[in-house]
């Protein structure tokens, strides 16, 4: 009954953001996520000045991660509220997913300034400018950005996994890259990502067989993780099993890889480095 009132004071009120907010709520509390986030983005299509109800698209859309819609409403939530911190992270976050390095360290420069007296925020804000900085080939600073950030937060096993696999990327550090890489592990066990990440820095030390086991582990958390699935392909072609490295590759092309060298391994039946 609950919800054909809410349809009622939608279809009554369509261009009242209130009616749009209302029916959000309440598909949120049901678990109907996407209904949800449409509810709410059409609430801000009457209503832009209501920032409970940005805050909610923005969460939303980070969660899901559709990162490119995050990049557009979050820049566009900025010139209406300048002075919120998260959504300078969220800026810096989407655009670091979508490449656009320099926009990052910008949003994420100017949000930083703006952090007071919260060291985990800051720690995240310093995360996300190391993987801007790795991202534009920016090494030493990308690495003290992350010193920084697990100063500022000794206890998050997502800064050390994150910049244990971009040392592994850059082929830097490999010893750095492990221990922290198994302190993430140690920590949080079940986590697919934490497991994935120290197979790759196996993988980079060129202790393939290990790498294997670590992938196959997190396969079996997450099968549907095309980083996961392609990095078994990598694994078994370095340990001679070509025939097999190409049946994970090609299920990880399925998963929408982003790899840029992905179909280039499948047609020439060998291993190069990614690159996203």
């Amino acid at each position: 009954e609950v919800y054909e009132l809410v349809d009622i004071l939608v279809d009554t009120y369509p261009s009242e953001a209130k009616a749009h907010s209302v029916k959000g709520d309440y598909m949120l509390r049901a678990e109907k996520h996407n209904e949800a986030l449409e509810s709410y983005k059409k609430a801000l299509e009457f209503e832009k000045n209501k920032y409970p109800i940005w805050n909610q698209v923005l969460i939303m859309e980070y969660q899901n991660s559709n990162f490119e819609d995050l990049y557009e409403h979050s820049k566009e939530c900025l010139t209406l509220f300048p002075t919120i911190t998260t959504v300078y992270l969220l800026q810096g976050v989407s655009a670091n997913q979508l490449h656009k390095y320099d926009e990052a360290l910008d949003a994420l420069s100017v949000g930083r300034e703006l952090v007071i007296n919260d060291k985990t925020l800051e720690a995240e804000f310093y995360g996300q400018i190391g993987e801007a900085q790795f991202g534009l080939n920016e090494i030493e600073e990308g690495k003290a950005a992350y010193e920084k950030a697990l100063e500022l937060d000794g206890q998050s096993s997502l800064l050390r996994s994150n910049y244990a696999y971009r040392l592994a990327m850059v082929k830097k550090d490999l010893e750095l890259a492990e221990s922290l890489a198994k302190q993430a592990l140690d920590a949080a066990p079940n986590q697919s990502q934490f497991k994935d990440t120290y197979g790759w820095v196996l993988f980079q030390k060129g202790d393939y067989t290990k790498a294997l086991s670590e992938f196959k582990e997190a396969y079996d958390m997450n099968d549907e993780d095309n980083m996961i699935v392609e990095h078994l392909g990598d694994a078994y072609f370095m340990k001679g099993d070509k025939s097999e490295a190409l049946k994970w590759w090609k299920k990880a092309r399925e998963l929408s890889s982003k790899n840029k060298t992905l179909d280039k391994k499948i047609q020439e039946g060998k291993y190069y480095d990614p690159i996203y």
